[in-house]
């Protein structure tokens, strides 16, 4: 490898790109010009001596949006069950649209993310729910709503 190159890092602004780029194609879905997303701060935790990071972000397209919760281990991966993720998009008065379930890892994975779709026009936010293994149960971690998002 060249060393002059640096190593480049995905923030959480191209993760949620990449990650709603992706299940667009794979589904064949076209985005128009005019789709926006928005992430929140970063929550950053540690349970059990795992460090992570959790993150709500909400995009808007024409009528559609998508909530995703983002949950990532600061280093090595979350063991089988550790990590649990539940996306939630509420309408911008905040009162709750709709979630989905809360699902959990099934086998070692850095990342773990949940989202929903829905069509939907107005304006709504992402704010999720993650969970983490304490050794005896989850403790559950709420990291900081989006920003509104308008269709």
């Amino acid at each position: 490898m060249d060393s002059d190159r640096k190593r480049k890092t995905l923030t959480p602004g191209k993760t949620i790109g990449l990650f709603l780029g992706s299940l667009l194609l794979a589904f064949g879905l076209v985005v128009p010009a005019s789709a926006s997303a928005a992430v929140g701060p970063i929550y950053y935790g540690t349970v059990n001596g795992v460090s992570f990071s959790a993150q709500s972000g909400e995009t808007s397209s024409s009528g559609y949006q998508v909530a995703t919760t983002y949950l990532t281990r600061s280093s090595g991966t979350f063991p089988s069950g550790w990590a649990g993720s539940q996306a939630r998009m509420y309408y911008s008065t905040g009162s709750l649209y709709t979630s989905n379930s809360m699902t959990y890892n099934g086998g070692a994975a850095s990342t773990w993310n949940s989202s929903l779709g829905a069509g939907a026009s107005g304006s709504f936010y992402s704010q999720g729910i993650t969970h983490h293994w304490n050794g005896s149960g989850y403790n559950a971690a709420y990291p900081a709503r989006s920003p509104n998002q308008s269709s």
